[in-house]
């Protein structure tokens, strides 16, 4: 199952899979695995009640020979609702907006089938009584394996169902008590087995999900600070610009240049020079909001993508807080923290959103900003014209 959000910012090493509600204890990551989950079980599914449907309404062939004058109820149960609505479901799971969903659509449908057997069980004379419970069973099947149900989601299902079934077969349309005891036997049976299946099934797909999850952001983790690396992040910049011209959003590209590096590895060696690469991106994943991107592109290069509109006095105030933790958390080091900074707005009205000529705009603004000192930034609007140039260590500037 491929992640459509990426998780970039959570801590992966402390999430974990409660072994009661088989939930991940991370709210974001449990909605982003249910979504993965039923679009990754889509086509068992619709196969499931394919053959689902054609079971339940192949069986009505027999109730003519097996049921007699109760056939006309039996069949308005079987072809009038169940049928129909294993349909109707298999419609649904080709819409986009019901794949959320999809487990309580899957609920009800089996649910429906289930209980529309009991309710014949309600109406049926033996000798014939005594074989239509066997089709719980077959419900319990799909229950929970072939339609890959959620433990919980199966688990209440069996319960209402063979709640329903004692009462049939107790109150309603008694059964003889050897009968009870052995359909009683096997329903319980399975549903043992089943819940242990559906149990290990669900355990499994969240165990290899999350372990896919880590690899995949080992593949895409700088291993020196653990932002993104060059290359992911730069797929995440062209992503985002897909999302600004589809959805006209505006964002803000920025790229970040350490001062002074090359001196502190000269004066203190290489690693100290990572030490304070290491700092720096702390810094940035402490003061920027959890939604916005960031990376590492380079030797003492940032990249930044801001996901939410900012104007340049906010941004100017979001790269000064910055400066000022950095100087703060590195106030004991032997060298004098500071950065510049190239950014641009991008939004759907942008003359340019080509992720190249963006790159080049803002390396060039990157390149500027330097030139001007230490501690600078400057800010290009959506068409590349310089409308912020200004100091990081100086507010009153």
């Amino acid at each position: 199952m491929a992640t459509e959000k990426h998780f970039n910012n959570l801590e992966l090493q402390n999430i974990s899979i409660d072994r009661i509600t088989l939930k991940f204890n991370n709210k974001e990551l449990e909605k982003q695995f249910i979504l993965d989950y039923n679009r990754s079980i889509l086509n068992l599914v619709r196969i499931a009640l394919l053959i689902g449907v054609f079971l339940y309404a192949i069986f009505g062939v027999l109730d003519s020979v097996m049921v007699g004058e109760t056939k006309t109820k039996i069949w308005i149960i079987r072809y009038l609702i169940v049928c129909p609505s294993i349909l109707i479901s298999i419609i649904l799971t080709f819409s986009r907006h019901f794949v959320k969903y999809l487990q309580i659509l899957l609920s009800i449908i089996v649910l429906i089938a289930g209980l529309g057997i009991v309710a014949m069980l309600a109406m049926i004379k033996p000798p014939a009584l005594y074989l239509y419970s066997q089709g719980v069973l077959l419900v319990l099947m799909f229950n929970y394996t072939f339609v890959r149900l959620r433990f919980w989601y199966a688990t209440i299902n069996f319960l209402i169902i063979i709640c329903a079934f004692e009462i049939t077969s107790l109150l309603i349309n008694p059964l003889p008590p050897h009968i009870f005891i052995n359909n009683n036997f096997f329903l319980i049976s399975a549903n043992a087995i089943g819940m242990i299946v559906a149990y290990i099934l669900e355990n499994y797909a969240r165990s290899n999900y999350l372990q896919n999850l880590k690899l995949s952001r080992l593949a895409g983790e700088d291993p020196l600070t653990g932002l993104l690396n060059r290359r992911v992040f730069l797929d995440r910049f062209s992503e985002e610009l897909l999302r600004v011209k589809r959805y006209n959003r505006e964002i803000v590209f920025a790229m970040i240049d350490l001062d002074n590096l090359k001196e502190i590895n000269d004066q203190h060696g290489h690693p100290v020079g990572d030490e304070v690469i290491v700092s720096f991106a702390k810094v940035l994943s402490a003061n920027l909001r959890k939604t916005d991107i960031i990376g590492r592109i380079g030797g003492d290069e940032f990249g930044i993508i801001l996901l939410n509109p900012v104007s340049e006095e906010d941004l100017l105030s979001i790269f000064r807080k910055i400066t000022e933790k950095w100087i703060f958390s590195a106030k004991s080091q032997e060298f004098e923290p500071s950065f510049c900074a190239g950014c641009i707005k991008i939004s759907g009205k942008s003359g340019i959103l080509d992720p190249l000529e963006l790159y080049s705009k803002v390396d060039q603004a990157l390149l500027k900003a330097k030139s001007g000192g230490k501690g600078r930034i400057i800010f290009l609007d959506e068409s590349g014209r310089e409308v912020l140039n200004a100091g990081l260590l100086d507010e009153k500037e």
